[in-house]
This record gives C-alpha cells, structure tokens and sequence, in this order.
C-alpha cells in the first residue's frame, strides 16, 4: 500500500510532539518526516525520517535545506511546528503556488495578521469579532488608554510580545511604576487581565516580601476552542476546553460544550474562512463576566492537540481525512472526563544522535 508524505517543521516542540502522539499507531498510510535544527531531541526518533537544519534565522542556508527536503521526500502535506514555521512557510508559499498548496494556513498577509496579537485585534475590530483590548506600548497615547484601561477593568494588566507564543516572556503588572516602566518598549503590547481572581491578586502581593525560588501564578484558567477548516474553508469541526494552566503549560484540560465558546470558534471560523484559511485555529479566551473574550489565536495545531484527541476530539484525523483522503481510523478514546497532562520519558540511543548530527538525517529501520 503506497504511503503518503507528512512533513512536520519543528517536529521537536510541543506542536510536533502533540502531532506525533495523536496519530499514534495509525501510520500504515502515512510517512513522517520532521525538520528539526537540534539533534538531541526525542521527538525526531519518533519519525519515520528526520532531517537536521539551520535555523530559521539563517535564512538562505534554511530554504536551501528546505528545498531540498521538499525535492526528495515530496510531501503530500506540511505542518508546522511553531508560530515563527508558519509565517516562513507562508512567504514560502507565496513564491512557490505547489508549497502553498500544501500548508494549513492562510497566505501570507493573514498568517502576519494571526501571529501579532496587536493586528489581531485591530482584524477583530473590523469584523465585528470579539477580542480583549490590546494596545501597542510604544502608542503616542499610551498612558490616557492605560488609565482608561485599568479604571475600566482594575489591576493587574498584562504586558506582552506583540508576536509571543507558549506563555512565554508575559508580564503581570499591578501598579503605576511598574507599568510606566514599560512605555517605549518596542514590541510589545498591553492588554488588561480578565477576571483576576483573589488569590491572583493575593499572589502579586506576596512578592513585595521576597522572590520565591519557584513559583507560579494561580487561577490562570483558560476557555480554549479549537476549530478545523477543511481545503475549501468550511468548518470541519469545533470543540471547547478549559485548560489549567501552572508554570506556563496545560495541567488539567476538560471539555467545555458551552455554547457561547463554541459559537466564539464558529465566528472566527466563518470569518476567517472568508478570508481563505484552511486548516486548524486555536483561540484562547477568558470567561470575563459570563463572555468568553479571546486574548490570543495561533494558527497552528497546539500542545494540546494530543488532549482533545484523547477526548474524543480527534482533529489530526479530521484533517488527513480532508486533505488527503486518508482515514486513520478510530483511536479507541476512553470516556474521560477530564485529562491530567504530565511529562513523558523519552530513551534516545547515541548511535541515533550520531547519525543524524554525522548525516544530517535519520532514518528509521523496520
């Protein structure tokens, strides 16, 4: 039975891993071959072949590796790894129409649009969509906007990349000095925390005592929908979650079949779709009064694809099924109601590592 070819860029983050472990066992159909820039990662020992590359920051050496990848292993579909993979491969997929075909994405333009939570927002604006308030830092009236912001909505704000994903280099600020601190800084946006709970505040607080050596923001609870469009746009499928978050990463994930989430993923889906998106959309929100607001979307499959596939949202098989006319068949899910996340044990063999740091690929043996 002949296979067809899945390329996964950045196949050792949580994206590719999460991709990987959704399709499980069902690989009679299909070939996995992941870029990777780092050799000593476990994720690239669960492809069937990986490929070491420059990063993405030596552009010229990057798409020449690519090109060559994509000339030899002749992919039937690409996903991406990270935020900064779908951008490349969107600019890449504008220059070249047969890689275009091959992406779950948007084109450029909107790709650029999605990844900057500032232009996301102003998107929002237009389309009538809702989306939390979200303001350059380096805006020329940024200090009036800020105070009409917390006299609307209290401490604390959040100050952010205008381009940041996975939690990263986020900022809970709970007083005037600090906040002013951070006017003028290029890239980076602010937004207010919605519904900040007690303990949250509580939490803040202590810190005028001490650093502690390890700690991590309680109740950062979030209402995430994810949604699938197919190669014409249309909705393949929507499924809502609450997620638990510590130290920056999904504990405890839930469904949440609540309609006004659900309706929040089929509004940007429609809209977005318009607009010539086609793949997965994840969008993150805070239930802010009985609303569910979204602060962030990323155009991607996430690292928690794997959770809604053990809860019966099975998202990779919707969307193989779509783009390539491969059933993978049933993952046989248990009727969960919930789903703890914890890390996992990876055995990596040297010899693999050699090969792929002497060869610059890896190849899997039966």
């Amino acid at each position: 039975m002949s296979k067809k070819t899945i390329l996964i860029t950045s196949v050792g983050s949580q994206v590719g891993e999460g991709i990987i472990r959704s399709i499980g066992a069902r690989r009679d159909r299909l070939k996995i071959v992941g870029i990777n820039s780092t050799v000593e990662n476990p994720t690239n020992f669960q492809c069937d072949t990986t490929y070491l590359a420059p990063e993405l920051s030596n552009k010229e050496a990057f798409e020449q590796k690519f090109a060559e990848i994509i000339s030899h292993e002749r992919p039937s579909l690409i996903l991406s790894g990270r935020d900064d993979d779908v951008i490349m491969l969107s600019k890449l997929g504008r220059a070249d129409h047969e890689i275009s075909r091959l992406l779950l994405s948007g084109d450029y333009d909107l790709c650029r649009t999605i990844r900057s939570k500032l232009d996301t927002y102003q998107y929002a604006h237009r389309n009538d969509l809702p989306f939390c308030f979200t303001i350059d830092v380096c805006h020329e009236d940024i200090e009036s906007h800020a105070a009409k912001l917390i006299e609307s909505h209290g401490w604390p704000v959040v100050v952010k990349p205008k381009e940041g994903y996975g939690a990263q280099d986020i900022w809970i600020i709970s007083d005037w000095v600090t906040l002013k601190k951070w006017f003028g800084k290029s890239d980076y946006v602010l937004q207010p925390f919605l519904s900040a709970s007690t303990s949250l505040k509580g939490w803040l607080s202590s810190f005028q005592e001490g650093i502690p050596l390890h700690s991590s923001a309680p109740d950062t609870v979030q209402d995430v929908v994810q949604v699938i469009l197919g190669p014409d746009s249309s909705l393949l499928g929507v499924f809502g979650m609450q997620t638990q978050m510590k130290s920056g990463r999904s504990w405890r994930v839930t469904p949440n079949n609540d309609e006004e989430l659900l309706s929040v993923g089929r509004r940007f889906a429609e809209v977005l779709g318009r607009d010539g998106w086609r793949g997965p959309l994840n969008i993150q929100t805070r239930n802010h009064n009985g609303e569910y607001i979204p602060f962030e979307i990323n155009g991607r499959f996430n690292g928690t694809t794997s959770a809604r596939t053990e809860l019966g949202f099975d998202e990779i098989r919707l969307s193989i099924m779509a783009f390539l006319d491969i059933d993978l068949g049933d993952r046989n899910n248990s009727s969960a109601d919930f789903l703890h996340r914890r890390s996992n044990d990876y055995a990596v063999c040297q010899n693999q590592l050699s090969e792929l740091e002497l060869n610059g690929e890896w190849h899997a043996t039966d």
